[in-house]
């Protein structure tokens, strides 16, 4: 069993990609050699008294011996984070949760909207990793975001050799409209050989869920949820699971954030 790391880490630099988005980098050698792609880290700044609770953060890539973590402005915490400077200590908790996990298929597709590229650079960066010297594996990334701003990641992408799809709901790079309509257009016919990942906003995963449940794809689906303690013991991260008839309810910051696309049963607030 992976061991929970918690320690104590300065910022080692704080950048804005895009307007409200920001990325932290850590140095932090044991944290990186044992996070998976899919996984989190609960952070909170130290030497403040709010925000009191730490907040989940995916891990968005591993440098070597560095972790950067991706996020948008979005509440007090995250307010809270983006006024940080270099230098600035964090208490950290990870690497939680079950991640991503890959097979042998031939190619690997990836779904992001919004923030929900933050593990999938990750799970991409990893993937390629498993194969170097092997046959080639085909990289498939669709990208959707509200405006070209906030499509992030597209050159690291591209580094990957990934064939890449983009959409943004204003139109202003990449086709206008939501990636799931794209998506659908792109792979059309039988597909085999394919494992899809995806994370994004409720709605969207809920149109990839019905997708590769039709067409019969190996789908996993990153969710998106408020935590506490990312530690299983507050239970305000509570979701329903279906196996074999049967609905369960389990925390997702235990079993998840990464569930089978054919279980998990998708609630609003997620």
């Amino acid at each position: 069993m992976m061991t929970i790391i918690f320690q104590e880490l300065a910022i080692h630099s704080l950048t804005s990609p895009a307007p409200n988005i920001f990325r932290i980098r850590l140095s932090a050698p044991t944290l990186a050699e044992q996070a998976l792609p899919g996984q989190f880290v609960m952070i909170r700044p130290l030497n403040i008294q709010e925000p009191l609770l730490p907040r989940p953060f995916s891990i968005h890539r591993v440098l070597g011996d560095r972790l950067d973590i991706l996020f948008k402005v979005r509440g007090a915490g995250t307010h809270m984070l983006a006024r940080m400077n270099k230098g600035d200590p964090l208490e950290i908790r990870g690497p939680l949760g079950k991640g991503f996990r890959f097979g042998e298929e031939e190619e690997l597709v990836l779904v992001a909207g919004g923030m929900g590229v933050a593990p999938l650079l990750f799970a991409a960066e990893y993937w390629k990793g498993l194969f170097q010297g092997k046959a080639r594996k085909k990289l498939r990334v669709f990208l959707g975001a509200r405006t070209r701003e906030e499509l992030l990641g597209l050159d690291a992408f591209q580094r990957l050799g990934a064939e890449l799809h983009v959409t943004t709901d204003d139109g202003s790079f990449g086709e206008k409209g939501p990636i799931t309509r794209l998506l659908q257009r792109v792979m059309v016919g039988r597909v085999t050989g394919v494992r899809l990942l995806a994370c994004g906003p409720t709605a969207m995963l809920r149109s990839v869920q019905r997708w590769v449940m039709k067409k019969g794809i190996p789908g996993q689906l990153s969710l998106e949820t408020r935590m506490a303690c990312g530690l299983g013991a507050c239970l305000g991260c509570v979701t329903a699971r279906e196996r074999g008839g049967t609905v369960s309810y389990v925390n997702v910051c235990q079993e998840g954030p990464v569930f089978d696309a054919r279980e998990v049963v998708i609630h609003d607030r997620t």
